[in-house]
Parts: C-alpha cells; sequence; structure tokens
C-alpha cells in the first residue's frame, strides 16, 4: 500500500512540474515577443526635460503658467526585454526634438526647448 501511495504521489508531482514547465515556457515566448529594439512613447514631467531651475526662473516660480505641463517622448526604458539579466534596454541612437510650450502671466510668450528622443534601443 505503501508503494501505491507514493507512486501516486510522484505522478502527481510529474504533472504538477508539466503545467509548471508549459508555463514557464508560454512566459518565456512572451518576453521573447518583446525584444528591446523599439522605442515606446511616454509621459514626460516638464521637470524631467527643462530642469526644475529653468523651469522656475522661465515661469517665474508659477509653474501653472506653463501648458502643456508634460509631453510625449519616445524612451528604451521598460521598451522591452533583454536576454541577458545583467543588461538593461537602453537607448542606441537618438535625436534632439524642439518642443514648445506656452508661458501665460502678465503677458503671453513662447518657450522653446531642445529634448532628447530616443529612436532605437538596445541591450547594455
Amino acid at each position: 500500500m505503501h508503494y501505491i501511495r507514493v507512486a501516486l504521489l510522484l505522478s502527481l508531482s510529474v504533472a504538477v512540474r508539466a503545467d509548471l514547465l508549459l508555463a514557464y515556457r508560454e512566459h518565456e515566448a512572451l518576453v521573447k515577443d518583446y525584444p528591446c529594439r523599439d522605442p515606446q512613447p511616454r509621459v514626460v514631467e516638464l521637470e524631467e526635460v527643462i530642469g526644475e531651475d529653468v523651469l522656475k526662473e522661465e515661469t517665474n516660480g508659477c509653474i501653472e503658467k506653463i501648458s502643456p505641463t508634460v509631453t510625449m517622448l519616445h524612451r528604451c526604458y521598460s521598451a522591452g526585454c533583454c536576454q541577458n539579466p545583467y543588461q538593461k534596454c537602453m537607448p542606441v541612437d537618438t535625436d534632439d526634438v524642439t518642443l514648445t510650450f506656452l508661458i501665460t502671466g502678465d503677458t503671453i510668450k513662447y518657450f522653446e526647448v531642445t529634448a532628447v528622443n530616443h529612436t532605437r534601443c538596445g541591450c547594455a
């Protein structure tokens, strides 16, 4: 009777492992479907693009006076998977883009900023 119980437990263990192996392979395939290559559009806060000091100087300390309050840039960070666990998805190629913001107050003025847009990603 003891041998039957051990055999039954072993067969259940193998069945569970087969399910786990299948789940692992599906997960691995999903990760491989999203390689680090194409930058993804991301919402970027103005402080990151302009710098907090410049932003305060241009708006006289009233950040509410600038529009839009965020921008969209392409980024490589978390845009794809690297097979090597010690590597991260990083920009390989970039382009400078000019962004124009509106600053309102006593007068209306436009403020141009050069930002970096990621154009191609790679594992590094």
